[in-house]
Formats: structure tokens, sequence, C-alpha cells
């Protein structure tokens, strides 16, 4: 049985060398730049700068190896040549100490990425990663190039709280996931192509572009520049992620929605205000995001509901502010959730059709003035006042909330088609 092992080439070149010159690389660790003779690195080596040589290196030619490790006591500076790519492999690349300078081509990393030290300035060009990306010290500089995650393996984020990005693509078939407290920012173009983003914050300055694959995820994605008017067109099939509006200057962004569109969430804080700039032009809208990070929430301003408003087992919390359905629905679909008021919120149309049980928050009411539709599952706790009609199917389970008629003036009826 054969078994490949990676081979490791210590470079020992020359101040300003070439990294495809073989009088620049040994086979053996050295204990100065000295053992040159050794073969280019390949696609099955690591390349490796320590302190034993901490001359600078020139990529002059397209270097394709498994690995790139950058020690921290490499002092040297590492410059990627116009025109010439590096490609790393499986065995990561690892920058501890020293300095990368990208140049104007790709930077194609195909497992881990990882900044413990030194300073890694990207290429102008477009780099690529496919594994974890960490920046737990050291430097990341974004240059004006663009950062892509792709491959379908899943990937972590991780970063000193805040990274910057010019250009960020995520075009996985999987999902990436944002450390907790983390924020990525996005000076320039933010692109979601594929996958899913999760937990973390996007903070977009710039535009944002959504492909019909992309699939959402419980990540915030904040419009984050108040100076720029920003938009986001969503096309059939894409789900965006947790949206906020957070600001005054939010209320002039726009979302346009092209299709009828999924959200993961959408988040309406205390610092917006004005009428949530949400274009359905006949199109409807579902919330699909659970628990805490999920569903609707609103603190401030006004929200105007589309004709059908979903809730696909996702929380519905309002505190303040305006939510103004129209002649609309608002649907309670999926498992289960929560409705959190303050106190009282007025709806058109209502409908519970959850596999499992609605609550209302106790003291709570949702006042129901034109139809009430009781599908399936329960609700739980709080009141529902209904002030028209009531229908409710064979399949609805009751539950101990208050159903009321609520409204003395008009004659109302309940149509009943079995269950409890």
């Amino acid at each position: 049985i054969d078994f490949m092992v990676d081979a490791n080439r210590y470079w020992v070149g020359s101040a300003g060398g070439n990294t495809n010159d073989t009088a620049n690389w040994a086979s053996a660790d050295p204990a100065s730049c000295t053992g040159g003779g050794a073969s280019v690195p390949g696609s099955s080596d690591i390349a490796i700068f320590d302190a034993d040589c901490d001359n600078n290196a020139t990529v002059n030619a397209n270097f394709d190896v498994i690995g790139i490790q950058m020690d921290s006591g490499y002092a040297g500076t590492i410059t990627q040549s116009a025109g010439v790519t590096v490609t790393v492999g499986t065995s990561d690349m690892i920058l501890s100490g020293g300095t990368f300078t990208g140049g104007d081509s790709a930077i194609d990393v195909n497992d881990a990425f990882t900044v413990s030290g030194g300073t890694f300035t990207s290429t102008t060009g477009t780099m690529t990663v496919a594994g974890n990306f960490t920046v737990s010290s050291g430097t990341f500089g974004e240059s004006t190039g663009t950062v892509e995650f792709d491959t379908s393996s899943g990937t972590t984020v991780d970063v000193v709280t805040t990274e910057t990005f010019y250009k960020l693509t995520f075009n996985k078939s999987t999902n990436l996931t944002i450390s907790s407290g983390d924020t990525m920012v996005v000076s320039n173009l933010l692109t979601l192509t594929e996958g899913s983003v999760d937990t973390g914050t996007i903070d977009a300055q710039g535009c944002i572009s959504v492909a019909s694959t992309f699939d959402g995820g419980s990540a915030r994605l904040n419009f984050a520049d108040d100076s720029e008017v920003q938009s986001i067109s969503v096309p059939s099939g894409a789900v965006l992620p947790y949206m906020y509006f957070d600001s005054t200057a939010d209320a002039d962004d726009s979302i346009t929605l092209n299709a009828d569109t999924t959200f993961y969430g959408l988040n309406i804080t205390s610092g917006f205000s004005g009428t949530v700039p949400i274009t359905y032009s006949g199109f409807n809208l579902t919330l699909a995001g659970s628990g805490s990070s999920g569903g609707f929430v609103q603190d401030a301003g006004t929200f105007i509901a589309p004709a059908i408003f979903t809730l696909n087992g996702a929380p519905f919390t309002k505190t303040a502010g305006t939510f103004n359905e129209g002649t609309g629905t608002v649907a309670f679909t999926g498992t289960s959730g929560i409705i959190d008021l303050n106190t009282t919120e007025t709806l058109y149309n209502l409908t519970i059709n959850r596999t499992s049980s609605t609550s209302i928050l106790s003291g709570d009411t949702v006042v129901v003035t034109n139809l009430l539709t009781l599908t399936n599952g329960s609700v739980n706790t709080g009141t529902i006042d209904a002030r028209a009609n009531i229908t409710q199917a064979s399949t609805f389970d009751g539950g101990d909330a208050i159903l009321d008629f609520g409204d003395n003036a008009v004659a109302q009826t309940y149509t009943l088609s079995g269950g409890i």
C-alpha cells in the first residue's frame, strides 16, 4: 500500500528571490538561508517560511502547493507578482508571521485560511476560500478585490469582532456560519449566490446582488451605510436572511419582490422611523425563521403587510409602531410560535394553520375585524377578539385562549366543520 505524505519545502532564498528557483528551497529545515537545491514546491508540498530564513520572496510563476505556512518567526514579505496565480490545497494557508502581499490574479485556498499574526493583503482579483476563515490576530487587508466562499463544505468565519471586505461573495451549496458576535463589513458589493449564512452579522455598505439560488439563513443582514441609498431586487426562488431596519436612513433604501418571497426574519428596531421600504408588486411575503433569531419583530416605524403575510413557524412580536395589514391576511403556519404584543393588535383576516400550538402571551389580545379562520393546531393563553365571522375546520384542536365575539353591533357567524 502506498501512502501519500505531504512533503515540506523550506524557503532559503536570498532577499527578493523567486519562488520558482530550486536554489531557493531546501527539503529539510535549515539553520539559516542555506541548503537550497530542492525541487520547487508542488501540489503535494507545504511551502514553509520560517525564522531560519526570513528573506523576502517573489511569487513570479503560478504557485500550486498543498499548503502555505508562514511561521511566527518569519519577518519577510511574500509578494504575488502580476498575472500570477496562487493555489493552496487541503493543508491550508496559515499566516502566523511575516507579510503576504497579493497581486492582481487569483488566490485559491481549497481548505482553511488562518491569520494569527503578521499581515495579509488580498489580491485585487478574486480570492476563494473553501474552508474556515479565521483572523484571531494580525491583519487582514481586503484590497479592492473579491473574497468568495465557495464549494459544498460547511464553513465558519471567526474574526476579532469585525472584519472588512471590499467585495464579498457567498457561493456555497451548503451553509456558512459567522461566529456569534462577529460582523462582516462589505464596503463595496455583496453578492449572495448560493447557500445560506447563519448567525453573526453582515453589514452591507454598498450594492447587494441576490441570485435565485440563495437560501437565506439566520445571519443579520443590515443596510449599513446611512449615507447611501441601497437596494435589493429579489428574484423568484431567492430567500433573504434576517433583514434588519435599524436607522432612519433605512426608510430610503428598498427591497423589491419579483415573486412570492421568503425572509428568514424581519426586525424593525427602535432606531428605525418611517415606512419599511418593501415593494411587493402584488407578491406575498413569508417569514420562516424560528426562535429568537427569526420571525417578525417591530419596535418602531410603519410596516405595510402584503396581501398574504405568512409566519411559517415564526414568532410575531410587536411592541411599538404601526402594523398596517390593509384588507389582507396574516397567516400563522408551520409548527408553533408565539404572539407577543403591546397589549392589543388589530388584524383584518387571521388564519391559524399550525401543526402544534400558537401561544398568545398572557394579557395580550388579537383583534380580528373581518374573517378568523381556524384550520389546524391550537391557540393557547391570551385572547382573540373576533369582530366578524369565524370559520373552524375539523382539524382545529382548540386551546385555552379566550375566543370572544367582540362586536356587539354585528351579527356574527361561527361556522364549524367538526373538531373541537
